[in-house]
């Protein structure tokens, strides 16, 4: 298993130790497009949300259904569905790495 699909996300990152730069357009983690190549480049990825931003869901591009969706849930822990696996609680899919606290 490579990293691709651990991670669920296309791997094609340089291989000569240089940046891969995303843009997100517009700026917004919430409602944007995510291009590969700067503004005007090849499109990754896509992310919508509710009007209310308790669900967002996470597509490839090139498809037409998501492949992760976070419901944030108020009082109740915020949930992580991934390719239609069961949900998980955010902080199970997170792990505290000793430097950042999350």
């Amino acid at each position: 298993m490579n990293s691709s699909q651990i991670t669920l996300v296309d791997d094609e990152s340089p291989r000569d130790g240089s940046s891969t730069l995303l843009y997100f357009t517009p700026d917004s983690m919430k409602n944007s497009t995510i291009s590969l190549g700067g503004p005007g480049g090849k499109p990754l990825y896509i992310i919508k949300s509710d009007r209310s931003a308790t669900r967002t869901n996470v597509q490839r591009a090139e498809e037409s259904t998501a492949f992760a969706t976070v419901e944030r849930r108020g009082v109740l822990p915020d949930r992580l569905t991934l390719s239609g696996a069961e949900p998980i609680k955010i902080n199970q899919w997170f792990r505290y790495s000793g430097i950042f606290n999350v």
